[in-house]
This record gives C-alpha cells, structure tokens and sequence, in this order.
C-alpha cells in the first residue's frame, strides 16, 4: 500500500488557534447558505488498490462493478436511475449476506468545479454547471443518531418505520466514479477504530424549512487515512453512515491530492444513499 500526501479541512470548535491555517467555507442548501470555519491540514493517506478493507470491521470496502457503467448524462434520467439502483442491490447483496431490504433514498452527481463559495456570491444567477453539487471538501459524517432516524422516518411508511425499528438496519452509501477515472479531489475515509469519542462535534446545516446535523471532525494526529488513487467508474465504494449494529459509521472527505496535475479533469461522481434493513 502506497502513501500519498493530501490537504484536507477539518472542522473546528471554540477559539482558533495561532499557527494553524483556517479557511472559510459555505455550503448552500436552497437559498440557505451555511458558513463554516475549517482547519485545513496536510495528512498522509494510503492507498488501498492492492487491499480490500473488511466491511463489517471497518464499515467500508470497494468492490468492482460487473454492471455497465453509466454516464453522469444517463443519471438524470428518472427511468435511467431505477435501472442503475438495481445493479446497486445487487451490488450491496453480493457484499453483505445478511441484507434483508433496502430502500434507495437520495442520488448526488458531484463535479469539483461546482463550487458553493462562488455561488454564494449572487444566489439569484443559475450556475453552468447547475446539475451537478460541488465536491465534499470537509471531515464529517453525514448523521447523527437523531438524524438518521429522522431520515428512516422519512423513507418509511409509519408501519414500516415501527417494524423496522424492531432489528438491525443502517444507512449506507454506495458511491463511484462518472465518466473517467478520478484524476483529482479523491474521496477518502477515516479507519473508524482510529477515531476517539471526543474526535468530533455535532454541526448544524440549515435547510429550507428545518435545521439539520452532521458530524464534523476535528483535526487529530492518530486518524489513519485511506483511499483509491486513480479510481475508475468500474469500481464502487460501499460505506456506512449509520448502523445500529456493530458496523462502524465512516467519517469521509474529498482530498486535495499533493500535486495533481493542473490539467487534472474534474472529479465527477454519484453518490446514492440507502436504508437497509439487515437480518440480524
């Protein structure tokens, strides 16, 4: 496993600190924007080309995808994504044995020329590249223990919700590569067993019409980094965002990689998120 270097922004809580390099950085939702103060930090990250992390240990792994690859054109289809979701089942089937139902929810195209600091600028002008969200440049997880079983409500109907609610079930996400390979900004992963309880915060997000709460982690030495250089569209990242299991909820971020190239494409990327309901 090789090691690369990369910046990553890291969230922060009470006073900054001199010597450290901090960076402003907005999230929009909506006609909401939501500013952030991040400490932006370089970090060794390995490369796991050659390793398949255990899923249910680590709560991530990557697999290849015998599916046909779709492009981030084909994806905005509404009769186009019913067809990719299948392969996904399929996919996340052929990983974890023990899925007894799951219940795609959300689909995100990324492309990291999208970007919500320039947005924010004049939210009344319809961006370029509106299809697409801007890469994830921050340390979070994407649920807290409320959220996520706000979200479960969400999707289910109130009798599903109850039964579900009776076992195993978690919210995963299964994410790849659109178009080509990824030449810059990489999504990487904390090893969750390197994480401390006190290793983050809870932040607000604020919506149109209600607040919401992610993760947002603090900048540690003893977090171990990992990701895919070179990533192409066949293989996928599955990755646990809640679980009320034992599986490990995975804090993520895209990288800027140490040199990448100036002529680097820009990263796209789908992101589909499910709940799953486990057999035991």
């Amino acid at each position: 496993m090789g090691s690369l270097k990369a910046k990553v922004n890291f969230h922060t809580t009470g006073p900054l600190e001199e010597g450290r390099e901090y960076v402003d950085y907005k999230v929009i939702r909506g006609t909401v924007i939501n500013d952030y103060k991040l400490e932006r930090t370089e970090i060794s990250v390995l490369d796991v080309t050659n390793y398949k992390p255990d899923l249910f240990k680590l709560g991530f792994t990557w697999t290849n995808d015998p599916n046909r690859t779709f492009s981030s054109d084909e994806v905005q289809d509404k009769e186009v994504i019913k067809e990719y979701e299948e392969g996904l089942i399929r996919i996340i089937r052929q990983e974890n044995p023990n899925v007894a139902e799951i219940r795609p929810f959300d689909h995100t195209i990324r492309q990291d020329t999208a970007d919500d600091m320039k947005r924010a600028e004049d939210l009344s002008k319809v961006p370029e590249d509106a299809k697409f969200r801007p890469v994830a440049l921050h340390v979070h997880g994407d649920y807290t223990m409320e959220s996520a079983w706000e979200k479960l409500k969400a999707v289910l109907s109130p009798e599903e919700y109850e039964e579900w609610g009776k076992g195993h079930w978690g919210i995963v996400n299964i994410w790849r590569p659109m178009d080509y390979p990824v030449e810059k900004t990489p999504l990487a992963f904390i090893d969750p067993t390197t994480v401390e309880p006190d290793d983050w915060a809870i932040k607000e997000i604020h919506i149109p019409g209600r607040v919401g709460h992610i993760k947002g982690f603090l900048n540690k030495p003893h977090y171990r980094w990992v990701m895919l250089d070179q990533m192409p569209p066949s293989k996928v990242w599955i990755f646990t965002q809640f679980d009320t299991g034992s599986i490990p909820w995975v804090p993520h971020s895209a990288l800027d990689i140490v040199g990448t190239p100036e002529n680097a494409r820009p990263r796209r990327s789908i992101e589909s998120r499910m709940c799953v309901r486990y057999y035991q």
